[in-house]
């Protein structure tokens, strides 16, 4: 099913791109193009439906399927003309990113099958999938009692898990995987479709010629892993975040493309910008640079007096625009964010202050972030990130990717400055003294690497075309396409591997037993818990571990999978419990080790009678040794862990025991 999905949900993004108005005749009919603009298309229309109209994700899934229906239909109308059947067509088909990486994904995956995903980390379910579940199950981006350490985030991210993976109207988070698939592959099939033209009318080659180089410059990008593995492992936002800003940027090269109509572009460019913030907020750095390489662009590429001036000013407004809509609209209707909010103003107004001031926390900060982003550059990739860096430079010299490789340094230098911003706003948390700057730095590092590389393959072609190097052309022709088959079975097995580390990633065997072991306990903790006969048992989960990983999988599993078995709880007047929409109320106690005689977070001064089924998880002694009063059952108060604890009907100091069929 999650193949079936992705297909689908690519065959939709190509549909919704093709009712963008076209930038060129050829980016008409280039379905690489349709799929990103598509898929940027997708979290806006999810965002404007469900965020702002109110709609259900059903009544949504509706829509843009008729959406893309009528797409589809206008895709055919233009291309028809242009449609044949012969083996150059079906060779030309088979080598679009579109084709060939799907079939790579699908084939690998069904040589792994079945496929299994253990989603891990605090992140992914306390930001990300406990939130998308959440919203799916209500058709709502927020409600009273919901909880979140993503409440405030644009939800573009949420939004697109939710529809995701709740496709087929069960939530199962494998599906959600549909996301990140569909989002890299078309990026991948957009740079393909740039590249191709980018040869074929600006280098004047054929397209055969133009077809094997731009296959071999994705292959490439994806053995280094310029944006990402081709088949992803997690579904944290910063994948989608490096395949938006990716896309986007690359998109400024169409301006130099023949044909292409201004507008259309900074309309394309807009709406790429807008998903971008919609993912996370870390988009808005892209919104300022894209707005002037527009207005530069439109300049450059037509004329740089008269009426032009008044030209790029309207279509660089048209490009930000979206954005704009997007931003504003948030602000409005957004809950309020449990995280720090930038106060821009105080900020610089502060930093004014202590400027030039001896031992100043700002200048300090600023220093250290130079030389820690020095360290992580030279320490991840240092080869890549040269070859990127020449690419660069060589670009500077062409005019069709000059302002594509200055729009990836001034991106570079307004990310930064905009870390630094979070860092001297934010202090705390995640933020706390340059903590997660690796998590940070990803995005610009990996803009670079894409586009650098993107831009130095061809340079180089550029550069060969010019030698009267006939000689070497037959041998090419051989050398070339074994070097891409090369890469392509690289890439099966690069696949394959990703499907064995989704199944058992190397998180330790402890985490993939919270994520393998715990959601089969909840169903039986609930299955316990009905004989209290209770809509929604209190359950105390007690364990042992350094963080709330254990926990918060519980509290995930918890909210019902179908919306046909929400609890049926009455509104409340008063102030709603957390977690209103889940199956239980679960609360926990974490230890952070057995011999620990008071719990580290959670309910710290917890008592057994509050609560109607106990789930202690691990041996802790002092937790062991409060609960053997309260159990008749010899073995039972010999290992309490080994069992569900239930309260008697008959009072709390009354338990009886229902032994756990997991194994700890």
């Amino acid at each position: 099913m999650l193949f079936t999905e992705f297909l689908l949900i690519l065959a939709i993004c190509i549909g919704l791109g093709s009712l963008i108005p076209a930038t060129n005749d050829d980016l008409s009919k280039a379905p690489g193009y349709l799929s990103f603009v598509g898929v940027c298309m997708l979290v806006n229309l999810l965002y404007m439906l469900i965020v702002i109209a109110g709609l259900s994700f059903a009544t949504t899934l509706t829509g843009v399927v008729a959406l893309a229906m009528l797409g589809w239909i206008r895709w055919y109308r233009t291309a028809r003309p242009t449609i044949s059947v012969s083996y150059y067509v079906a060779l030309s088909l088979a080598l679009h990113p579109l084709v060939l990486l799907p079939v790579i994904i699908i084939g690998s995956g069904l040589a792994s099958a079945p496929v299994s995903f253990l989603p891990y980390g605090d992140d992914t379910y306390a930001n990300w999938l406990s939130h998308a579940k959440q919203i799916w199950l209500v058709n709502d981006f927020w409600f009273p009692g919901m909880v979140s350490a993503a409440l405030g985030y644009p939800p573009g991210w949420h939004l697109l898990l939710a529809f995701t993976g709740g496709f087929w109207g069960s939530f199962i988070e494998t599906h959600a995987l549909a996301a990140p698939m569909v989002f890299h592959v078309a990026l991948l099939a957009m740079a393909f479709d740039l590249f191709r033209l980018v040869l074929r009318r600006r280098l004047e080659l054929p397209h055969l010629t133009s077809s094997w180089l731009a296959l071999f410059a994705i292959l490439f990008l994806l053995a280094i892993e310029g944006a990402w593995k081709l088949m992803p492992t997690l579904l944290l936002p910063g994948m989608p975040l490096f395949y938006s800003a990716i896309g986007v940027i690359l998109m400024l090269a169409i301006f130099w493309l023949p044909g292409a109509m201004g507008w259309r572009v900074a309309l394309a460019i807009g709406i790429g910008m807008s998903a971008h913030y919609l993912l996370k907020s870390q988009g808005l750095a892209l919104v300022p640079l894209m707005v002037m390489a527009v207005f530069a662009a439109i300049l450059v590429t037509r004329a740089r007096i008269g009426p032009w001036l008044a030209v790029a000013g309207w279509f660089a407004v048209l490009a930000a625009l979206p954005a704009l809509i997007d931003i504003l609209s948030w602000k409005i209707v957004s809950p309020a964010s449990v995280k720090c909010n930038l106060n821009v103003g105080q900020i610089l107004s502060g930093s004014l202050a202590e400027f030039g001031r001896s031992g100043s926390s700002w200048m300090t900060i600023g220093r250290d972030l130079l030389v820690e982003t020095g360290g992580y550059l030279w320490r991840y990739k240092l080869p890549v990130t040269i070859v990127a860096l020449i690419g660069l430079c060589w670009g500077l010299t062409r005019t069709y990717t000059r302002w594509l490789c200055l729009a990836v340094v001034g991106y570079a230098c307004i990310y930064m400055i905009a870390v630094y911003l979070t860092y001297v706003g934010c202090p705390a948390g995640f933020n706390a003294y340059l903590s997660s700057l690796a998590r940070y730095l990803q995005l610009p590092v990996r803009v670079l690497h894409f586009v650098g590389i993107w831009v130095l393959i061809v340079t180089v072609i550029d550069f060969g075309r010019r030698l009267e190097w006939d000689q070497f052309r037959r041998p090419a022709w051989i050398v070339g396409p074994t070097i891409v088959v090369m890469l392509t079975f690289y890439q099966c097995v690069a696949v394959d591997g990703s499907f064995k580390q989704m199944a058992s990633p190397s998180i330790g065997s402890r985490m993939s037993q919270f994520v393998t072991d715990i959601p089969g306990e909840v169903e039986e903790v609930l299955r316990v818990g009905a004989a209290t006969n209770t809509k929604r048992p209190r359950v105390l989960m007690i364990y042992v571990y350094w963080e709330l990983f254990p926990y918060l999988v519980a509290r995930h599993h918890g909210f019902p999978d179908r919306k046909v078995d929400l609890p049926d709880v009455a509104p409340s007047v008063a102030a709603p419990e957390p977690d209103p929409i889940s199956r239980w109320r679960l609360e926990h106690a974490r230890f952070a080790q057995r011999e620990d005689t008071k719990a580290a977070d959670g309910t710290l001064d917890f008592q057994f009678e509050d609560y109607d089924v106990i789930w202690l998880r691990d041996p802790i002694p002092a937790v062991v040794e409060r609960l053997r009063p309260l159990l008749s059952s010899h073995d039972c108060a010999k290992a309490p862990y080994a069992f569900y604890l239930i309260k008697s009907s008959k009072g709390s100091r009354h338990w009886s025991c229902v032994p756990r069929t997991t194994t700890f």
